[in-house]
C-alpha cells in the first residue's frame, strides 16, 4: 500500500508540475522551444527562489518589453537555465521619443 501511495503522490506532483508549467506557458509571449523550456522549468525549485511561476513569466514578459529594438529576445529555456531573473534590472524602461 506504501508503494501505491508513493505513486499517487509522485502522480499529484506531476500534474501540479506540469499544470504551473502550462501556467507559465500561457503568459509568456515569446513562445519559442517549449520541451526544452519544459526541462529548464521542472529543474527549478520554487521552494527556493522567491517568485511562483506566474511572477516568472511575468519577469520575463517585462524583459522582453524592455529589449532594445535590435536586440533579440532570449528564448524562454535559456532564459530560465540562466535563472535571468536574478539579473540586475540592467535594461531601463524605453523613453518614448516625442
Amino acid at each position: 500500500m506504501l508503494k501505491e501511495d508513493n505513486k499517487q503522490l509522485a502522480t499529484n506532483q506531476i500534474s501540479t508540475k506540469d499544470k504551473s508549467f502550462n501556467e507559465f506557458w500561457d503568459i509568456v509571449r515569446y513562445k519559442k522551444g517549449k520541451e526544452d523550456a519544459r526541462k529548464s522549468f521542472d529543474k527549478i525549485d520554487f521552494n527556493k527562489i522567491k517568485y511562483t511561476h506566474i511572477e516568472l513569466a511575468n519577469k520575463y514578459n517585462e524583459q522582453l518589453d524592455n529589449l532594445p529594438d535590435w536586440q533579440s529576445p532570449k528564448h524562454v529555456q535559456g532564459w530560465l537555465t540562466g535563472k535571468r531573473w536574478n539579473d540586475e534590472e540592467s535594461l531601463k524602461k524605453k523613453i518614448a521619443l516625442d
